[in-house]
C-alpha cells in the first residue's frame, strides 16, 4: 500500500513538474544563411510584444547588386507552431522598375498568415520549417553563425 501511495505522488509530482516547465521563447534575433541569394542572409526579430521583422539581404546575380527586403507584421508562437501576419514590405538598394515588382509579388504571396513548424536544435538554434518554396530556415539565436554541419533537423 505505501509502495502505490509513494509511486502514485512520484508519478503527479511528475506531472506537475513537466507541466510547469516554460515554453522556449523565440523572442531575440535569429539569424540564417539567406540560402538562394549569393553572399545572402535573413534575420528575424521578435519581441516580447508579437511583433515581427523578417530582413533578407543578398547579392543580385549577375551584377552582385546588395538589395534588402524588410517585411514587419505580428507573431504567435504556441506549442511549435509560429504565425507570421506581415503588415508592412520595404525594399533597399533594387533598382525601382525592379523594386516595385518585387515588393508587389512579396505583398501579395504573405496575405496569408505564414505558419511554421519549429524544431529546436538547441536553445540557440531552430529550424523553421514553412512548407512549400520556403521551406525549412536554420535559424541561430542573437546573430551567432549556424553549424557549419547540417543538422538532423532539416
Amino acid at each position: 500500500m505505501l509502495g502505490r501511495i509513494l509511486l502514485s505522488t512520484s508519478l503527479v509530482a511528475g506531472l506537475l513538474i513537466a507541466g510547469c516547465a516554460p515554453q522556449r521563447s523565440l523572442v531575440g534575433t535569429w539569424s540564417g544563411d539567406g540560402g538562394m541569394m549569393p553572399g545572402g542572409s535573413i534575420t528575424y526579430t521578435f519581441t516580447q510584444q508579437g511583433q515581427a521583422e523578417m530582413v533578407v539581404a543578398g547579392n543580385i546575380p549577375p551584377s552582385n547588386h546588395r538589395m534588402e527586403i524588410r517585411a514587419k507584421g505580428t507573431y504567435e508562437f504556441q506549442g511549435d507552431k509560429v504565425t507570421i501576419k506581415t503588415t508592412n514590405v520595404d525594399t533597399k538598394n533594387l533598382p525601382e522598375e525592379v523594386a516595385a515588382s518585387v515588393k508587389g509579388q512579396i505583398e501579395g504571396s504573405l496575405k496569408q498568415p505564414q505558419i511554421g513548424t519549429v524544431q529546436w536544435v538547441s536553445d540557440r538554434e531552430v529550424t523553421i520549417n514553412f512548407g512549400g518554396e520556403a521551406g525549412a530556415i536554420v535559424l541561430v539565436r542573437d546573430g551567432t553563425a549556424p553549424n557549419a554541419e547540417p543538422s538532423a533537423a532539416q
